[in-house]
């Protein structure tokens, strides 16, 4: 695209730093939206040596396994099947043992990892695989749709976050909670 942004990044325990957004290559190499640099910040050619993802990505959570949760705008991550939501390796390769089945039906812009081991998702969709949702979902740490959380937004979500007493702020653009 002319247009190419850094939209989110974690730094791994290898002190490296992973960076995700809207940009096709690095370097004059092909990396598919994600990408990691070394700590001197030379590009780290032996992350995501595959095709990344067909779209942009909004939003990344480091996993303390070093694993990376990804969202965004996307149908493929290494042409695996990942609609707006993948779960990588440390490397950058798809992790095929998170299942999101038919995933989204539209933008990722938020992921939240709770204290629990379970995943937040926020952005502008209403379902998650063939579940009804508004613009929040919670997964099980392998991806499943948890049915027991009810909570819904009229708006997008943008962002998470969780206080030192355990809540979950949220922001974005939306006026009615439930």
């Amino acid at each position: 695209p002319s247009e190419c942004s850094i939209e989110t990044f974690a730094v791994q325990n290898n002190g490296k730093l992973v960076i995700a957004g809207n940009f096709f290559e690095m370097n004059g190499l092909g990396c598919g939206n994600i990408a990691r640099l070394n700590t001197d910040g030379s590009f780290d050619d032996t992350f995501n040596r595959h095709k990344g993802s067909n779209g942009g990505v909004y939003t990344g959570k480091r996993l303390a396994n070093e694993k990376i949760l990804i969202g965004g705008e996307f149908s493929k991550f290494n042409n695996e099947s990942a609609s707006n939501i993948a779960r990588l390796t440390k490397d950058g390769d798809f992790d095929p043992a998170f299942k999101v089945g038919s995933g989204t039906n539209g933008k990722v812009y938020a992921i939240e990892v709770l204290p629990s081991g379970k995943i937040l998702i926020g952005g502008s969709f209403t379902s998650y695989n063939g579940n009804a949702c508004s613009n929040i979902a919670r997964l099980c740490p392998d991806g499943h749709f948890d049915k027991s959380f009810k909570t819904t937004f009229d708006g997008t979500i943008r962002k998470f976050t969780v206080d030192k007493n355990n809540n979950v702020l949220v922001g974005g653009d939306f006026t009615k909670v439930n």
